[in-house]
């Protein structure tokens, strides 16, 4: 799967992650604020209860939050992951990345910590839907060789 980013570079989702596919390099401090981000989004998404909208949301599951950690921590240490633009709860217990660029729009909901379910939106294309298995780890990233 793959699809242009703003700067013309294919992404897709590489993996399942193996040292092999671990460039060497220091992240961008852009990158890692970024990841420092969707930390702090996932602590405050951590502490949302029932009710958490005013309009009878479900709190986001702990072990769903957990695997969005548990990602989230097995990126960071990939210099060509690409961070999720932001993160959000969903109303049912789910939590959902999302990746949003001029040329595409990535989400990963997290409904239960054996399954991620993707959708990919690129202009002037039909939507692409799949899953893949929670406990096998993928990134978003540049598939550009350096």
């Amino acid at each position: 799967m793959t699809s242009p980013s703003l700067t013309g570079d294919p992404i897709g989702l590489i993996g399942p992650l193996t040292h092999a596919n671990k460039a060497a390099g220091a992240t961008s401090s852009q990158a890692e604020a970024n990841w420092n981000h969707i930390a702090g989004e996932l602590a405050r998404i951590r502490e949302l209860r029932d009710d958490w909208d005013g309009q009878g949301a479900t709190a986001p599951l702990a072990e769903n939050v957990e695997a969005a950690v548990k990602w989230m921590q097995d990126m960071r240490g990939y210099p060509q992951a690409i961070p999720p633009s932001q993160v959000v709860p969903g109303v049912t217990g789910e939590v959902v990345l999302i990746w949003q660029k001029e040329a595409f729009f990535l989400e990963a909901e997290i409904c239960k910590p054996t399954q991620v379910e993707w959708m990919l939106a690129v202009p002037d294309q039909s939507n692409k839907h799949w899953v893949t298995n929670g406990s096998v780890s993928y990134f978003v990233g540049s598939l550009r060789r350096s």
